[in-house]
């Protein structure tokens, strides 16, 4: 659990499935003030051919790595009003070092993504704008440093776009470019980690969606390579789009087994709206 207090957060973790909590630090050192994310898991560590060849940078991926018997990494990023920093807990989310910058506001806007972490370690943040695009933040250095790739295609929106990891370790990056038009958002991006992104997949409706809640924070998540789906509030009762709204939100679940080929949507929420306004 977190909950922002100034530059860190008040933050509790529970290891007996919820009958106990150890309250932790609650962020990196001198964190931003705002828009949290917490995300953990395997720290990124060379392998043997590595090793004998780049010894100097597998010494310092080892000084990061785990100093407790809790085996994963966890991570604490939040952004100061336009930068935006992480910082690196090797004891299972005790305690958290000093937070690193992943960007400013030169590279990308301020808010972010959720933290996710593929099974090699290279940890990803996405954000919304970047340039002349939506981004994607990678740290290769279990957070101590990172970069931004652009993803192309792509146009900046206010929706955050959302990261999920396919067990082969490729990254899908589901964005949506036209926030009052799901039908016709490019849905999602495919990219080889690390590399660049591959193409770009429509994700064709078959709901009557109207439209897609602009500020929502849609979400993604990937388990075989082949195979992703996508959390997303729209209405689906056609109403007037106008000001004020007064469709009804629901739930929708877009999920794909064949690398995007084909869909199916479903109403995640056909009895229990979300919302409606």
């Amino acid at each position: 659990m977190s909950q922002l207090f100034g530059t860190t957060s008040l933050s509790a973790f529970t290891d007996n499935d919820g009958e106990t909590y150890s309250v932790s630090q609650g962020g990196g050192i001198a964190s931003g003030v705002d828009h949290q994310t917490v995300g953990g898991g395997p720290f990124r560590l060379c392998t043997a051919d590595q090793l004998l060849v780049t010894p100097v940078p597998c010494a310092q991926l080892a000084v990061r790595g785990p100093l407790t018997q809790y085996p994963n990494a966890v991570y604490y990023a939040s952004q100061d009003i336009g930068d935006a920093e992480m910082a690196l807990s090797q004891d299972g989310g005790l305690t958290y070092e000093e937070a690193h910058p992943m960007y400013t506001l030169v590279d990308c806007g301020g808010l972010h993504g959720h933290i996710k972490v593929s099974s090699s370690g290279i940890v990803y943040v996405s954000n919304k704008r970047c340039g002349s695009t939506q981004g994607l933040i990678v740290s290769m250095d279990n957070g101590l440093t990172f970069t931004v790739q652009p993803v192309t295609g792509s146009t900046p929106n206010s929706s955050d776009p959302s990261i999920g990891i396919g067990s082969k370790g490729r990254v899908y990056f589901g964005l949506t470019l036209r926030a009052m038009d799901i039908r016709t958002s490019p849905f999602p991006m495919t990219r080889d980690a690390p590399g660049t992104m591959t193409r770009m997949l429509e994700r064709p409706s078959v709901c009557a969606i109207r439209c897609s809640l602009k500020s929502s924070r849609a979400t993604m998540t990937a388990r075989p390579s082949s195979s992703w789906a996508r959390l997303r509030l729209a209405d689906g009762t056609g109403a007037d789009t106008g000001t004020p709204f007064n469709g009804v939100w629901h739930g929708y679940i877009a999920t794909t087994y064949n690398g995007g080929k084909t869909w199916f949507t479903v109403d995640a929420t056909p009895n229990d709206p979300c919302s409606s306004g």
